[in-house]
């Protein structure tokens, strides 16, 4: 019965094997990371996020009592559901044989785009913004993405523009030298290059042309 009750149990260090496989597949699609910071996990618990300061719902009159209304953004879970079979687990366990974690890595990829969604497009009926969507986000036409010089001339003017606005983004001593760190430090807040060229590079995406080293 004590082997019985051993057989296909999820261990630690197979809940390891399982979050290793599930984070190597998401990181394969997510880039909304690598250009904004990013906090936390906090858990499941957190539904909302207070978001500004607090102010006055009016003006009070002589004999009321003043109002105070806190405003707050609302924080989705994304998740997807998958299983693995208790036999393929117990046979992983007792003879070696591979486990396919492939159930685990689809699901991860499919929490990746849906978080990539609300990254770049947001979700408008919960007043959720994304970069590409959200309210004064920065605009920059761009040029012909054909030629490096261009990309590059594009990159500085939008650095320009949102230290114009008072976001100086990650950047670094190094970041004239590659496009690479330019386009990097372009992406901590919203804009958008009007471009089909440069779409891809507006979901986080670097061509092999922008990391070409151009000092």
């Amino acid at each position: 019965m004590a082997e019985e009750r051993a057989s296909g149990v999820v261990t630690s260090e197979l809940t390891k094997r399982i979050e290793e496989a599930a984070v190597s597949a998401a990181r394969e699609i997510l880039s909304g990371r690598r250009i904004i910071d990013v906090e936390g996990p906090y858990g499941v618990g957190l539904t909302t996020v207070e978001v500004g300061n607090d102010d006055r719902c009016r003006e009070p009159g002589p004999d009321e009592a003043s109002a105070v209304v806190s405003r707050a953004l609302s924080v989705p879970m994304i998740y997807r559901r998958f299983a693995i079979s208790k036999r393929r687990i117990a046979a992983f366990q007792e003879t070696g044989q591979p486990l396919n974690l492939k159930v685990a890595e689809d699901a991860a990829q499919a929490v990746a785009s849906r978080e990539e969604e609300f990254v770049y497009q947001g979700q408008s009926e919960f007043h959720l913004g994304g970069l590409l969507t959200v309210e004064g986000r920065q605009n920059v036409n761009a040029g012909n993405w054909d030629n490096v010089d261009e990309v590059l001339g594009d990159v500085i003017t939008a650095v320009n523009a949102l230290d114009a606005k008072g976001y100086r983004g990650p950047m670094d001593s190094r970041w004239r030298r590659s496009c690479t760190i330019a386009c990097s430090a372009v992406m901590p807040v919203p804009i958008f290059f009007k471009s089909n060229i440069s779409s891809a590079f507006a979901r986080g995406v670097s061509s092999k042309r922008l990391s070409k080293d151009v000092s």
